[in-house]
C-alpha cells in the first residue's frame, strides 16, 4: 500500500454542566491549520448516556472540520 501523506488529528472533550463539547485539530501537510467544533446537549429527560453525547458532539466538530477543508480548497484553486 502506497501513503502519499499523513494529517495529524487531535481531538479533545470537554463536558461542563450537562454539555459535550469537541474540539478536532487537522495540522496539514503544508502547515494550514483548521479545526471544528461540535456541541451536545444532554437533556435532563434522557437517560444519562456519556458516550452518546460525546459520538454526537465529535460528529459535529468533524463535520464542521469537513466544511473548512472544502472551502479552504476551493479558495486555493
Amino acid at each position: 500500500m502506497y501513503v502519499a501523506d499523513r494529517w495529524p488529528v487531535e481531538l479533545s472533550i470537554v463536558k461542563d454542566d450537562g454539555q459535550t463539547l469537541a474540539e478536532v485539530r487537522l495540522i496539514m501537510a503544508d502547515g494550514d491549520d483548521l479545526s471544528g467544533h461540535g456541541k451536545a446537549r444532554h437533556n435532563p429527560a434522557d437517560p444519562d448516556v456519556t458516550e452518546i453525547g460525546e459520538e454526537i458532539a465529535v460528529a459535529r466538530a468533524m463535520s464542521g472540520l469537513a466544511h473548512k477543508l472544502l472551502q479552504h480548497r476551493s479558495r486555493r484553486d
